[in-house]
């Protein structure tokens, strides 16, 4: 029997194009699956195996202790002494006061205080002479200089006008 080869299929074409289309897929997928297993066999290197716990205040206290060292050498020129690390660390000592708010009349004062002890504060109320005219504040502390900076920074987020001192 003898097949006859002159009848053109009328789907050719479209054979053709599902043979180099399941090709494609073919050699893609080898692509892939290399590609993949390359990028997937490196480890993460973002995950450190010791970690370091530190707190707030010891970082904060680091870095300003460090920025007071670069100043005080360049200020001095000359290497520090025992007597100027204890300087640096008598700002750790609970010497400063946040003072907040300035006013002529007491009884704003009193409504100020009010609302620093609703938050969870202790504040004193403070009497001073500038030039002629009596001003009261609210003080809080004593704090160290760390403690203190935090405080005054969410004191002014909540609109007071707080300032870090000592007295």
């Amino acid at each position: 029997m003898k097949k006859n080869f002159d009848k053109t299929d009328p789907f050719l074409g479209v054979k053709k194009k599902a043979r180099y289309r399941v090709v494609g897929v073919f050699f893609f997928s080898i692509v892939v699956l290399m590609g993949g297993n390359f990028l997937f066999e490196l480890n993460p290197n973002h995950l450190s195996g010791d970690f370091i716990v530190e707190l707030p205040e010891e970082v904060q206290s680091r870095s300003f202790l460090v920025g007071e060292y670069k100043k005080l050498h360049d200020i001095l020129g000359r290497p520090f002494s025992e007597e100027d690390f204890r300087v640096l660390k008598s700002f750790k000592k609970k010497i400063w006061y946040v003072e907040v708010g300035l006013f002529l009349k007491k009884s704003k004062v009193d409504m100020l205080s009010e609302r620093l002890i609703l938050e969870g504060y202790a504040p004193e109320t403070r009497k001073r002479k500038v030039g002629e005219k009596i001003i009261f504040s609210a003080i809080l502390g004593p704090y160290n200089f760390f403690n203190a900076e935090m405080i005054t920074e969410k004191l002014v987020t909540k609109g007071l006008k707080a300032d870090i001192n000592r007295f």
